[in-house]
């Protein structure tokens, strides 16, 4: 998760940077700092799972990351009745987050058959020898994706250059509608897919667009015979405010920056649980 990019990279600002004069810093203690990173969703059973890690030390070269084995994890649903929320809690959904493939994804609970509902508020508890985490978050909506195209891309001698992908895209005309996009080249391998590196990703909200059809050109070069796979995710507020602050936390860089605290949908860790509306489409450029 780039969760722990960030990290690293204000280790490496705060342990290098200095200048004419020595000023003592102070770092946040963040040795054996629990990480979650969990998902549910209405599209694909492959994308509900809870991954569980430990930062271990900021100075770290490797900053060695952990996997977390020994924990409890539980995922509840649950409807609104009014300001209220009734759990719906069949026994095999919160046993059956498990950890699975002990020797090779260490760290990873998922649930065989669990599967997740448009409309539904779910409940995230992890339990460790020390830790007792929490979260909530709502599964909205799919967006309204119409279509995946491509566009043919000119310089300024009328030469071809490739191509960019088109998404065509409606915003209902209510007003609060928030957005997580992902798009991937020639890869559709979808574990982990909402912590994508190289600027794959981006979260927007319709404060702007509200109720307009719009064409998102991505500026992504693209050749003959690229697929483009593009997933398009609705997101709660509190979901939304996380990503928003995870972006800022990225882009806060330079030596005299202060580190940004990332607006966390769970207590008692840090990182996030996920509740997607998921549309997805592809295309093909021909050869």
């Amino acid at each position: 998760m780039q969760i722990f990019k960030y990290i690293s990279i204000v280790a490496l600002l705060y342990g290098s940077t200095s200048c004419e004069k020595d000023f003592p810093i102070t770092l946040p203690d963040v040795d054996n700092t629990l990480v979650v990173e969990g998902t549910v969703n209405q599209w694909s059973p492959d994308l509900n799972y809870v991954i569980l890690s430990r930062v271990v030390k900021y100075f770290d070269p490797g900053l060695n990351i952990q996997p977390v084995s020994n924990a409890q994890v539980f995922i509840t649903e649950g409807v609104k009745s009014g300001s209220d929320t009734i759990w719906e809690t069949p026994v095999q959904f919160k046993e059956s987050f498990v950890k699975v493939l002990k020797a090779k994804v260490p760290g990873v609970y998922v649930a065989d058959g669990f599967k997740a509902f448009v409309g539904k508020i779910y409940r995230l508890q992890v339990t460790t020898p020390t830790e007792n985490v929490v979260g909530y978050s709502e599964l909205l909506s799919a967006p309204l994706l119409d279509s995946l195209t491509y566009k043919e891309v000119f310089d300024v001698d009328g030469k071809s250059i490739g191509y960019n992908g088109v998404a065509h895209h409606n915003d209902p005309p209510e007003r609060g509608n928030n957005y997580r996009i992902i798009y991937r080249i020639n890869n559709d391998s979808i574990p982990s897919l909402w912590g994508v590196p190289d600027n794959q990703d981006f979260t927007f909200s319709d404060e702007l667009i509200n109720g307009i059809y719009r064409d998102r050109q991505l500026r992504v070069k693209l050749e003959k015979s690229d697929t483009l796979h593009y997933y398009m995710a609705s997101l709660d507020r509190p979901l939304y405010n996380f990503w928003q602050s995870f972006s800022s936390a990225q882009g806060n860089g330079g030596p005299y920056a202060t580190p940004l605290k990332l607006q966390s949908n769970i207590k008692g860790a840090t990182g996030s649980f996920s509740a997607y509306g998921i549309a997805y489409k592809y295309v093909i450029i021909p050869k």
